[in-house]
Formats: structure tokens, sequence, C-alpha cells
């Protein structure tokens, strides 16, 4: 069992909202300043405690990173969403989610945005 951090909460809800990420935007985004091996170490920690999984990405640059239902339960319980979380997304929208992530997570180095899910409107 470990002990889920603000940080690992944040990494979560990252990837409950964007529906997939890699270890490398994990890396960048969410362990700034540090080794890339301290951030996949973490994953590595996330995934025997259940919480994602990971699978070879076809796009390059590592593995994709999704929610386990484990883990989304656990965002689900620290905050309202409104978006269900699809784990049978195709690999276009895979490809775009990484795109979308990528996107949002320089823009939040730079702002201080509130984000709106495309995902929760018609």
């Amino acid at each position: 069992m470990i002990e889920i951090q603000e940080r690992d909460r944040r990494i979560l809800q990252s990837c409950y909202e964007h529906q997939v990420l890699t270890p490398r935007i994990v890396s960048r985004y969410f362990f700034r300043g540090k080794h890339r091996s301290e951030s996949y170490r973490r994953i590595e920690e996330l995934e025997r405690a259940g919480y994602i999984t990971r699978s070879a990405n076809v796009f390059g640059g590592g593995q994709l990173t999704r929610l386990t239902k484990q883990g989304e339960a656990l965002v689900r319980s620290h905050g309202s969403l409104d978006a269900p979380y699809d784990r049978r997304k195709r690999l276009f929208g895979i490809s775009r989610s990484l795109l979308d992530t990528t996107v949002r997570l320089r823009l939040d180095e730079l702002w201080d945005l509130v984000w709106l899910e495309q995902r929760s409107y018609p």
C-alpha cells in the first residue's frame, strides 16, 4: 500500500481528464526539476498499487499510462467530474489526447486557467 500524495492526485486527475498520459508527460509536468527516474519509479509504484496500468505506445515516446477502475474511483472520490472516463479510446483519440494534454499542461505553466472538459458538452 502506498500513501497517495497530492502530486499523485494531480497525475491521476490529469489521466482521468485526458484519458491517457505518457511517462515523459508525467516527468516533465509533475516532477519538474527532478531526475526522470523519480517519476518513472512513482509511476511503477502507482501501477503496483493498482491505480494505473501501462501499455505499449504505438505513437512512440514510451508507454501509455491509463487509469484502472481503482484509479478512476480514487479520482471521482476527490472531486466532481461530469465527463465519464472512456477506457475504450481508439488510436486517433489517444493521439489527440496526448497532444491536448501536452498543450494544456504547458499553458498551465504560463497561466492560471480554469478548463472545461469538451466531453461534458454536446
